[in-house]
């Protein structure tokens, strides 16, 4: 019959090589096969809601990426409480489901919160001063997340008060970022590789198919990095948690049988030079797939309905058909006016809005429509009879020419004359 393990064995079983923690997460993960088929869906549920979306509003995102974080934290709990359960000698002692949930979801949404704020801070900083200003507030937020980087498997198992259970993720971690580093690796580089694959097809969204199964494909990240971070925690947890939990005596056993258990590509596939290797395969991926983006066609077939010239102003009035697409994968921000070689006249549009609506408003594109009549007014390099004059002047999207411009039928409007000093006076 074998011994209950000692703290001596404890202590050479915390210190093994990450390697073994990928073969516990490996084993872990062919135990739950069939049960992932269940819970996989769950993490993927904010994904599938945004490829429904027709138009995505900034509130709807915020929606989704709170959803996102709730769907994968409530994975996460479930991974460690069942884990426990299977890792006792009877019923191991957890706190209460709800408490422990709401505890975890309290933690999981400061952690948000102190990086949704900044983020969408700069957005609408008034100067880069304070763009800078709140850049910087990354970084305790950065140090803070790796610090208590587990702080999901104490509050999932209902330890309180919620400093204790803080301190004890961050004894986990005492060896600064290099620990969480690791368990990333491997789940974030698979998820890259995987997604950019599919968005090859299509990289652009103008495939309603493929964008929704590359979001899909994000949960990847989510399952993976909650498996790592539990065997993690697993194989590092003090023997004087482990007894108060009232798991296994025989934890040694249990753990290596596990990863006994484990398919050796599954422990290669988790490993962080694995990991290292998908990210750098993942950044020539999106790369690629970037190059592709700028210089595919819009999709939506566009003609120009209307010239007019003010001053250094170019205001186009267009029609664009896309009964194939609906849009999708389409953004008027991308034109642009320039020559035949795409020498620059101006930049991206200053304002863009649909015929008849206000200039100031928010342009969102709903995709069940497949008609669109748009004003898109555009600052240039030259002015007036000098701009008028140009022969060569093209409508750009991206990278892709589509058509040149007949200044001759622009319509120039004359300049406003100045006021005169009698009509300044009051």
């Amino acid at each position: 019959m074998l011994a209950p393990m000692t703290d001596t064995a404890i202590e050479k079983s915390s210190s093994q090589t990450f390697k073994d923690t990928c073969a516990l997460a490996a084993g872990m993960l062919r135990q739950d096969g069939l049960k992932l088929l269940l819970l996989y869906p769950l993490i993927c549920i904010p994904g599938v809601l945004e490829s429904t979306q027709n138009a995505l509003s900034p509130k709807m995102s915020l929606v989704l990426s709170i959803l996102e974080r709730f769907t994968g934290l409530l994975f996460c709990f479930i991974v460690t409480r069942s884990w426990c359960r299977r890792l006792a000698k009877d019923r191991p002692r957890l706190g209460h489901s709800a408490g422990s949930f709401a505890e975890l979801l309290l933690c999981g949404l400061v952690i948000w919160v102190m990086f949704a704020v900044p983020l969408l801070a700069q957005f609408a900083a008034p100067n880069p001063t304070t763009k800078l200003f709140f850049s910087l507030l990354l970084i305790p937020a950065i140090a803070l997340s790796i610090r208590y980087y587990f702080y999901f498997f104490f509050t999932s198992i209902g330890m309180r008060p919620i400093f204790k259970a803080l301190t004890a993720a961050s004894s986990i971690n005492r060896g600064g970022a290099g620990l969480v580093v690791m368990t990333l690796c491997a789940p974030l580089g698979i998820m890259l590789t995987s997604t950019a694959l599919v968005l090859a097809i299509s990289p652009d969204g103008r495939s309603p198919g493929i964008e929704f199964g590359a979001n899909l494909l994000v949960g990847i990240f989510w399952l993976l990095s909650s498996y790592l971070a539990t065997a993690t925690v697993f194989d590092r947890l003090p023997q004087t948690i482990w007894d108060e939990l009232e798991l296994d005596p025989y934890r040694n056993a249990r753990l290596t049988t596990l990863k006994v258990q484990a398919p050796p590509w599954l422990s290669y596939l988790l490993r962080p030079r694995t990991g290292a290797t998908l990210l750098f395969v993942s950044a020539f991926l999106w790369w690629g797939n970037t190059i592709k983006v700028a210089t595919l066609p819009p999709t939506p077939k566009i003609s120009v309905q209307h010239i007019s010239i003010d001053d250094d102003r170019v205001s186009l009035t267009i029609t664009l058909a896309d009964p194939d697409y609906h849009f999708r994968g389409f953004n008027p921000h991308h034109f642009l006016l320039a020559g035949k070689n795409r020498e620059l006249i101006s930049g991206p549009p200053e304002r863009i809005f649909p015929v008849g609506a206000d200039p100031e408003g928010p342009l969102r594109i709903d995709k069940n429509v497949t008609t669109l009549n748009l004003i898109v007014e555009f600052i240039a390099s030259r002015s007036g009879a000098e701009l008028a004059e140009l022969e060569d002047l093209h409508l750009w999207y991206r990278h892709s020419q589509l058509m040149r411009l007949d200044l001759k039928t622009a319509e120039i409007k004359a300049p406003s004359p100045p006021d005169s000093p009698a009509e300044a006076q009051p």
